[in-house]
């Protein structure tokens, strides 16, 4: 498929899981590097070019090279990118500290935050339950990630429109998305 149309078509799935919180859709695979998922190169190619910037979480200067070459987004500190890609293996506290860290935009330009995509394994026991715009009632979600990351992000998403957005993608390419106006709860189980 030519680049154009790949990444139209990645970029309505992401647009349909924002505007749809909970929802899970499947990605395409694009360039495999080391180091992180297909599908989430996918979303990297949509979303990343030369007037953009971008960090990893963690150590991982191959990656960035990699990625920086095949987006030509420019390599940022974390609490300067306008996008935070957090590899599947990033430890959890590392992951709160680039939330907590990230920007979030100010009340003129709001739209000046971050938006953190992050890795995920699908198989998981957590449940959550997501409430908000684009969500009628509430709809439960598994999603693999600590409450401590949960309550991170609600930190960092307490004044809206100030926030943070977070994409997740897992090994199955899937994708789910989290806008800063979608509450996260966990589910007793």
């Amino acid at each position: 498929m030519e680049l154009t149309h790949f990444t139209q078509q990645t970029f309505r799935t992401l647009m349909t899981c924002m505007s749809r919180p909970g929802t899970k859709e499947a990605l395409q695979k694009d360039a495999m590097i080391d180091g992180i998922y297909a599908e989430t190169m996918s979303v990297l190619r949509t979303m990343l070019d030369g007037e953009v910037t971008f960090a990893v979480v963690g150590q991982a200067p191959r990656l960035q090279q990699e990625v920086m070459a095949w987006t030509g987004a420019n390599v940022s500190e974390v609490a300067d990118a306008d996008f935070i890609l957090v590899p599947q293996h990033t430890d959890e506290a590392q992951i709160v500290e680039a939330i907590q860290q990230a920007k979030i935009g100010d009340l003129v330009d709001p739209q000046y935050s971050a938006t953190l995509i992050v890795e995920v394994v699908a198989e998981t026991s957590q449940q959550w339950q997501l409430t908000g715009p684009g969500i009628q009632d509430n709809t439960i979600i598994p999603l693999a990630i600590t409450p401590n990351i949960v309550a991170a992000r609600a930190a960092r998403n307490k004044e809206f429109p100030l926030g943070v957005d977070m994409i997740f993608v897992n090994e199955h390419g899937e994708v789910v998305a989290l806008p800063r106006t979608t509450k996260a709860e966990g589910v007793e189980q």
